[in-house]
């Protein structure tokens, strides 16, 4: 997102990353681009070990909270500059200037008040540490919103995902191992011209057609990123490893 974060990576992380990643017998590897970028420094595919991230079974919900006539859209997460809150607020504004719609769009997270906009459509909650508040915010939410220029496998979405929500997302690190056609939108780059036209997509959308999208971004996670599932995998691999 800016040419001090570019830095940062170039000189300060890439080298470590590259001399441990080579020595290492195991690399594990989120998946997706995360693999491309593991193998393109050097490591040898045999050695590249795919387990994504997850969730606890029990914070799936069992159903997913039916989309209403007005949708609400969700950022979660810390003020950072990666994050992309810059390209959503100018998405957000141009979308509430034009008046064609009614969406609300809320935000978890500790903002900034210079990164605020000041909008009786736009919410924010602040900073909320209890794992039960934050999971009934968000299940009454409908859509998140992950337009980072740089992600591993956000947790957020995760989250987000076994709260029942569809999601949209930028295609980077291994966000479209959870992010498609059927679970939500995948955005090439956190180009605000390109979130708000998303937005705008879903929001001339019929609420069943969201619900699509919700439930099968539920049944994904149900089906393949419960850590009672994965965990098995990942014991199976290290006991390979070491018998």
């Amino acid at each position: 997102p800016s040419f001090k974060v570019k830095l940062q990576h170039l000189f300060l992380l890439r080298r470590p990353v590259r001399a441990l990643s080579c020595k290492a017998d195991l690399v594990f590897s989120y998946g997706g681009k995360i693999t491309e970028i593991i193998k393109s420094i050097g490591v040898q595919e045999s050695k590249i070990f795919e387990l994504p991230s997850g969730v606890e079974k029990d914070q799936v919900v069992q159903v997913y909270a039916p989309t209403g006539k007005r949708i609400k859209f969700l950022f979660l997460g810390r003020y950072e500059r990666r994050k992309g809150i810059e390209e959503l607020n100018i998405a957000i504004k141009s979308i509430l200037q034009a008046g064609k719609y009614d969406p609300e769009f809320q935000f978890i997270g500790p903002i900034p008040v210079d990164k605020r906009i000041s909008h009786t459509n736009v919410i924010y909650h602040g900073e909320i540490r209890s794992p039960e508040g934050l999971k009934q915010l968000m299940k009454h939410c409908d859509v998140l919103v992950c337009p980072s220029w740089s992600e591993g496998m956000p947790n957020v979405i995760l989250e987000a995902m076994a709260a029942g929500l569809t999601v949209v997302a930028t295609d980077v690190g291994a966000t479209s191992v959870l992010v498609n056609t059927a679970t939500g939108w995948l955005l090439k780059e956190a180009d605000p011209v390109e979130i708000r036209e998303t937005l705008e997509t879903i929001l001339a959308l019929k609420p069943e057609d969201i619900d699509r999208k919700k439930q099968s971004a539920l049944a994904l996670i149900k089906d393949q990123f419960v850590w009672e599932k994965l965990i098995l995998t990942l014991y199976e691999e290290l006991e390979s490893l070491v018998c």
